[in-house]
């Protein structure tokens, strides 16, 4: 559902009012509109990672391209199944 900017805004700033005032004891998040501080759990990204397989940008996905990658130095090559994989193996990317 699309909503105008502003009123994002405006709810996020509400909601940090209450957190602020409240300070409710079971609320895990301190700040409005951030995830900060806290990490899934290894079950949780687990299922994320699971419910991923097939979609575009998957390491599983139908259509990844296999990149072959080569050192000019030592003039040896690794193919991998993916750009992601390959990415992930030379620590490139986030």
């Amino acid at each position: 559902m699309w909503r105008p900017r502003f009123q994002e805004k405006t709810t996020q700033a509400r909601e940090q009012f209450y957190i602020d005032l409240l300070r409710p004891k079971y609320n895990l998040l301190q700040v409005a509109g951030s995830r900060f501080g806290t990490k899934h759990s290894d079950e949780t990204r687990k299922k994320m990672s699971l419910s991923q397989i097939g979609h575009k940008g998957s390491i599983n996905h139908p259509k990844a391209k296999k990149i072959m990658v080569t050192d000019l130095e030592t003039n040896s090559s690794v193919c991998y199944n993916s750009l992601n994989l390959a990415a992930s193996a030379l620590n490139y990317g986030a």
